[in-house]
């Protein structure tokens, strides 16, 4: 009989990370290890990108199922134990939040987990992240050099900045989406995704048997301006949310006034610039399902638009 596939996530508290835990927990044959700077509930690691911010916010608590250890990417005695203690197959994998270089802090494990004999690696990129960019696209590189069998999942923006600490959640919750993005044709389109359906591709590259080894871009299945985003959200809530076109540099002060300048203007100019012009079918096509319409998160997670 041989011995159940043991996976460690890193992130493990984090948006993704907490979800695709719990998906391996509910899998037979299958043992998942949280991987985290804390190990309960009130840990904060989050699904990021500096460059991005496309799942900064709170998290949701360590998956049912899952057993879990210290992990911290700055911190090599952490990484080196939590290979010592799990033994792992393949992994899933988090960057560093707000760091600019991180694959400085993350070659180190995936030299050692190579060496130790994990075989497979997911990482949690970004859309608007390439490989061979900087910051986040040079981990995409290392990944795919690392090992033989990869995975990198490059999801749009999450639903869950919707509900959770980040810039849309609070706009919302003052009932002003304030954008700078361009108004007409498929200018400030956003495919917005639920974090499920990118845990559920995930848990597909980690522990299918047919090896990825390729980017996989995530979305939504629907494009949205920003004011079918707030018509949408304002539906379900039953109150106006209103948009309001600013500049990029009017965005980037409103930013500024709950974080540093620097990744307040990086926001700024990513909302001016980004769009997801054509929603892509990779969720379907890997998973076998539909993903998540903003209409029926929105609706679903009524009580957490006010939290």
């Amino acid at each position: 009989m041989s011995r159940p596939m043991r996976v460690l996530v890193t992130g493990g508290t984090g948006k993704t990370g907490a979800r695709v835990a719990s998906l391996l927990a509910g899998l037979p044959d299958v043992v998942p290890t949280v991987a985290s700077r804390g190990t309960g509930p009130a840990d904060t690691d989050t699904d990021t990108d500096t460059d991005t911010d496309t799942g900064t916010g709170t998290a949701i608590g360590t998956a049912a199922g899952a057993d879990a250890v210290r992990f911290d990417w700055h911190d090599p005695a952490s990484t080196t134990r939590a290979l010592d203690e799990t033994h792992p197959d393949a992994v899933y994998l988090v960057a560093p939040p707000r760091d600019p270089e991180p694959v400085l802090a993350m070659q180190p494990f995936l030299d050692e987990a190579r060496d130790r004999g994990v075989r497979r690696a997911v990482l949690l990129g970004a859309k608007p992240v390439a490989a061979g960019d900087g910051g986040l696209g040079a981990v995409y590189d290392a990944v795919a050099t690392a090992f033989d069998e990869w995975a990198i999942l490059r999801p749009t923006w999450f639903m869950q900045d919707f509900v959770t600490d980040h810039h849309l959640a609070t706009m919302v919750r003052d009932g002003v989406l304030r954008t700078a993005s361009p108004t007409g044709g498929n200018a400030g389109r956003i495919a917005y995704i639920d974090a499920e359906d990118i845990a559920a591709v995930a848990v597909t590259a980690l522990t299918a048997s047919d090896v990825l080894r390729s980017e996989l871009l995530l979305t939504g299945p629907e494009a949205l301006t920003p004011d079918e985003v707030a018509s949408t959200i304002g539906r379900e809530l039953r109150r106006t949310i209103r948009v309001e076109r600013v500049s990029e540099p009017e965005l980037a002060a409103h930013f500024a006034e709950r974080m540093p300048p620097a990744l307040a203007a990086a926001l700024a100019h990513a909302d001016a610039t980004y769009s997801d012009a054509r929603p892509t079918d990779t969720v379907e096509r890997v998973t076998g399902r539909s993903p998540r319409t903003l209409a029926s998160f929105a609706h679903d997670e009524r009580g957490a638009f006010t939290g």
